[in-house]
């Protein structure tokens, strides 16, 4: 359930941090305009990585209400590996 909300707050923190070079890139088009500058690739990645926290959320849920130990056993192993690496290479962050 945590993926979910952290999902949310990755997307709504994205937009709000990277408003100008989203606008500036969907207004270049779209389409191949998050190549260069590099402000614009990580915008990108940053928005598109609540979606896949959003999707982990909901497998969570789902291995949860379903009382699938199995599945909630790899989701366990992801997010801990997840956290671990995020941890180790930006020890400041929220992970």
């Amino acid at each position: 359930m945590v993926h979910f909300f952290l999902g949310i707050a990755h997307i709504v923190f994205g937009w709000v941090k990277f408003k100008d070079p989203v606008a500036a890139a969907v207004s270049a088009g779209f389409v191949g305009q998050f190549a260069v500058p590099e402000v614009r690739r990580t915008a990108f990645w940053f928005l598109i990585f609540g979606p896949m926290l959003m999707l982990a959320g909901h497998v969570g849920i789902h291995a949860v209400a379903q009382g699938d130990l199995a599945l909630l056993r790899i989701y366990r192993i992801y997010a801990l590996v997840t956290a671990v690496l995020g941890l180790a290479a930006f020890p400041k962050s929220p992970f």
